[in-house]
């Protein structure tokens, strides 16, 4: 969730600072480049649920991350995975309610709600 693809525009890394944003440019550009060389060598192959679910317990267990965005059962949510994978959750909140539940959250943090 720190880096964005913006359509027509490129990429766009968001960080604690300039040199953690630029790193992670760096990791998107990285793992573009070894998606294109499996896409000329036959095609990717997805990971397993346990697969998944393993790669986020060594994220959380040796990094200390928090499972962001991961649902469990090889699922890692989102409305960009669920419209590629022709899902459609009922329980997802419509593009409006979600705008207004973070500028909610966001002028709570900076204490401009009364």
């Amino acid at each position: 969730t720190d880096a964005i693809l913006l359509a027509n525009h490129g990429a766009l890394t968001v960080g604690s600072d300039v040199f953690d944003a630029y790193y992670k440019m760096e990791t998107l550009e990285h793992y573009a480049g070894i998606i294109l060389y499996a896409r000329v060598l036959g095609g990717e192959h997805g990971l397993t649920p346990e697969q998944i679910s393993e790669l986020f317990r060594v994220r959380r267990d040796v990094f200390g991350k928090n499972d962001l965005g991961y649902l469990g059962d090889g699922y890692c949510g989102g409305r960009d995975i669920d419209a590629a994978a022709g899902n459609t959750a009922s329980n997802a909140v419509s593009e409006d309610e979600l705008v207004k539940e973070i500028t909610r959250a966001v002028m709570a943090r900076l204490g401009m709600l009364q």
